[in-house]
């Protein structure tokens, strides 16, 4: 058996052929990529509390571009998590591009005190 390319739609009746389109559609609409960051609830109020901020360089952030944007809101974890840092109490927002530069490096300590800021902010222990 060989593989065989089609083009979307090509041996598709025009019926399945938009049935097929608009599930692509709502698909890649609800893919993680392109959700809005501000539907997950922790993620929302710690842009509530940054002032909608970076962590790491200090300028506003973007919600509303998609998570594949430079520029969209991600979660850094201030300790990495594959060094031992927490899930929770552990994250600030940062620019996907800035999240990305710092890596998996351990934080300065300017970076700690702004995290527990943050928690104190949030009320959390």
């Amino acid at each position: 058996m060989t593989a065989q390319t089609y083009q979307v739609g090509s041996a598709l009746s025009p019926q399945l052929r938009d049935l097929f389109i608009t599930t692509l559609e709502r698909d890649s609409y609800h893919h993680p990529a392109h959700r809005p960051v501000t539907q997950n609830p922790r993620v929302a109020r710690l842009l509530a509390v940054q002032g909608d901020r970076c962590a790491l360089c200090g300028k506003v952030m973007s919600i509303t571009r998609s998570a594949a944007s430079p520029q969209a809101a991600s979660v850094d974890h201030v300790t990495p998590r594959a060094k031992g840092g927490a899930r929770f109490r552990n994250s600030l927002l940062a620019h996907r591009s800035c999240n990305s530069v710092k890596g998996d490096r351990m934080p300065y300590p300017c970076e700690l005190l702004f995290l527990e800021a943050i928690n104190l902010k949030l009320g959390v222990m």
